[in-house]
């Protein structure tokens, strides 16, 4: 089974228009305490992730790459893109199924959410530190879970590349925190 995406016309435009909308609200009612430098700052990177949300050509090469790296992963699964169907604006992959977050915590029992944690933390880990390419959109829709626990990781249309002097800082905290330092 396949899951076909089709980007609709039109879209690419009103993502400046509703963030420009957004800024604008925010700025006005001083919901953001930070200078207009740095709101215009977290609204362009904003701006391009949204934009790449929507770059199906991106998105399949992502999926390549999760897929290349997960593939011997026990446990771990991403879809299968199929670059040859795809284009653009309509992006073809392998259908990946299991529960959503919300169910899976409600019906699974504890060491099936201990297996599920686990593949969590191994994912994040491997993406973070080894790979240095990170899944940007980590929300309870994009995980879907196994009745063993597996993990299934989708929608790969923002991935956050890493600078290894990033990794490092961010190692450093993380060890920082665990030592309560």
């Amino acid at each position: 089974a396949v899951v076909i995406k089709v980007l609709h016309d039109g879209v690419e435009h009103s993502v400046d228009t509703d963030l420009l909308a957004l800024k604008s609200i925010l700025l006005a009612g001083r919901f953001l305490n930070r200078s207009k430098a740095e709101v215009e700052l977290i609204f362009d990177e904003i701006r391009l992730r949204l934009l790449e949300e929507l770059d199906y050509e991106r998105e399949a090469h992502n999926l390549e790459q999760f897929h290349q790296i997960f593939r011997d992963f026990d446990g771990i699964q991403t879809p299968k893109p199929f670059k040859e169907l795809s284009t653009e604006r309509i992006l073809v992959m392998e259908r990946l199924v299991g529960r959503n977050l919300k169910d899976f915590i409600e019906s699974a029992d504890q060491s099936t959410k201990q297996r599920a944690g686990d593949l969590l933390s191994t994912a994040f880990h491997e993406m973070t530190y080894v790979h240095r390419a990170l899944h940007a959109d980590p929300h309870g829709g994009n995980f879907l879970f196994g009745s063993d626990g597996g993990l299934k990781l989708i929608d790969f249309g923002c991935v956050k590349h890493l600078s290894l002097e990033f990794v490092a800082d961010y190692g450093r905290l993380t060890n920082a925190i665990i030592a309560s330092d």
